[in-house]
């Protein structure tokens, strides 16, 4: 006979199991860190801290989060970009919205950041071609550097894309950074902004990735 404990629901699993669940799942779909993954899903659908599946893997997951939980794996397990399952991404310690209209913020690119930053001057004003989700000018715009403060840093992100651009004005708000963003073909897209407006002190890019002709 099987043993019954007292309040627990043989509906629900444990948030160990859930866990468990999940990086085998990735390990077979041969998803790159696959146990780091399945928790930041874990922790990310049932808006756990980072503390929590350390200390009570045992507490039961609700059955709705659990199947919800189910359905992220699996869109992992496909390959689907972790950043664009979840929404967002955290880039030199920010939060930027993503979207399959954008590319996942890499975190090698925060040394691109950590460069600028060493030759960023008060009242500077920084381009950033291919801008995507805007993530290195707001970066800069928001952290600014020990040579300059971040209210006096000024700039503009161009891009191709309407879509993308979207998303980096959302970005901009969200991490409350006054940043302008204009549609177009690399240097063609200056061609709206008055002559004096068309002067940098710095000129940053971090454009996708192109296929190597045949």
């Amino acid at each position: 006979m099987k043993a019954v404990v007292p309040g627990f629901n043989s509906r629900f699993h444990t948030y160990g199991e859930a866990l468990s669940y999940g990086a085998d799942e990735l390990k077979k779909a041969f998803v790159a860190d696959a146990d780091i993954d399945a928790r930041y899903l874990l922790e990310d659908c049932c808006g756990l801290d980072k503390n929590f599946l350390t200390m009570k893997k045992a507490n039961q997951i609700p059955n709705e989060k659990y199947e919800e939980y189910k359905k992220l794996i699996k869109r992992r397990a496909a390959h689907e970009p972790l950043q664009q399952i979840t929404g967002y991404t955290v880039f030199m310690g920010l939060r930027f919205k993503v979207t399959p209209d954008v590319l996942c913020p890499r975190q090698d690119t925060e040394c691109l950041i950590e460069t600028v930053q060493k030759e960023l001057r008060e009242n500077d004003r920084i381009l950033d071609m291919c801008t995507g989700s805007g993530c290195i000018l707001i970066s800069l715009l928001k952290l600014g550097s020990p040579a300059a403060n971040p209210e006096s840093l000024s700039g503009v992100g161009c891009d191709i894309s309407q879509k993308a651009l979207l998303v980096a004005e959302e970005n901009a708000r969200d991490n409350k950074t006054d940043a302008k963003f204009l549609e177009g073909d690399l240097f063609g897209a200056l061609a709206e902004l008055p002559d004096n407006d068309r002067r940098f002190s710095v000129i940053v890019s971090n454009p996708p990735y192109i296929a190597t002709p045949a």
